[in-house]
């Protein structure tokens, strides 16, 4: 392993034992119990295997022959467990891809509540028609959950597990906020299955950023783009709107609604590279003329 490979491992361990720590202090100082939630669709390693029944709980969804989600406890002496969680899922993270460490919970309530809340956000998800509710609890969208939760599926997170943690798309450490939502304004609108188009899209185009160097991303104004691309631009193809979405996040402005665009979208194929062509010919100032005049017209409205 050449000097700078061994100086990365160190810094990557010397990360996971901070998570590690800073996780096992949050549950000390809020006197709670943590928990790791495990996506069993991806596998589980064997670090995981070997723990009492009064540790470990399974869920099992309809469609999947073994149980989808496991919910592990972790007590006194499994710090090394932990940390192991820490390092899977931010390798997954650092790779664009789903990890089987979901996410971490600190409750000071049992292992069965945090099941049945989990439990209950699945059924939420398949009762609005979700065809994949399992997704909505995977590693790649968890960090989308303030953004993408219908208010309802919030409401429901916020009242039963107002602690859970994950690693960030930065694969930082962070607590998700989860605005509560007052139950007597909760309207029918209110309700609905997780926005998986847009987590998706979100998803993609950030993976195009960072691998350009830009990892600093506002999932809230993603979300806020990604709705606009799947709600006014009629094109199939992902690459199309997984550009347009970059663009957006990149420029922090409506791009893909400025006049430039909508003409390059309707004189352009819905065809493989040819809309990434197009704007790729864009020159630096014409991309800061069409940062101007929409974020102009934001200020203004």
């Amino acid at each position: 392993m050449t000097r700078e490979g061994e100086r990365s491992t160190d810094r990557s361990e010397a990360r996971a034992i901070a998570d590690t720590c800073y996780l096992l202090r949050h549950a000390e100082h809020e006197a709670g119990q943590l928990y790791v939630v495990l996506d069993a669709t991806v596998g589980t390693s064997s670090l995981f295997h070997a723990r009492p029944k009064e540790e470990r709980l399974e869920i099992r969804v309809e469609g999947f022959g073994k149980a989808a989600l496991h919910i592990l406890m972790v007590g006194s002496g499994q710090e090394e467990m932990l940390r192991a969680s820490v390092e899977q899922y931010r390798l997954a993270r650092r790779e664009h891809r789903r990890s089987q460490v979901a996410a971490w919970v600190n409750t000071p309530l049992g292992i069965d509540h945090v099941g049945m809340t989990l439990c209950r956000l699945l059924e939420n998800e398949k009762r609005s028609g979700s065809k994949d509710p399992v997704r909505c609890l995977d590693s790649m969208s968890i960090p989308h959950w303030p953004h993408a939760l219908s208010e309802q599926q919030r409401h429901m997170l916020s009242r039963s597990l107002p602690m859970i943690a994950c690693l960030s798309l930065n694969a930082d450490l962070s607590w998700i906020s989860l605005p509560d939502v007052d139950k007597d304004s909760l309207q029918m609108h209110a309700r609905g299955a997780m926005k998986q188009h847009s987590v998706s899209l979100v998803n993609e185009a950030a993976k195009v950023l960072q691998r350009i160097g830009v990892h600093d991303i506002d999932l809230e104004r993603a979300h806020l783009f990604a709705e606009s691309i799947n709600a006014n631009v009629r094109r199939r193809n992902i690459l199309d709107r997984t550009i347009l979405l970059a663009h957006d996040m990149l420029l922090d402005c409506d791009f893909h609604s400025s006049p430039t665009i909508r003409l390059l979208l309707d004189e352009t194929p819905e065809h493989e590279m040819a809309l990434a062509q197009k704007i790729g010919e864009l020159g630096e100032l014409e991309l800061e003329r069409i940062r101007d005049e929409m974020s102009g017209q934001q200020g203004a409205r």
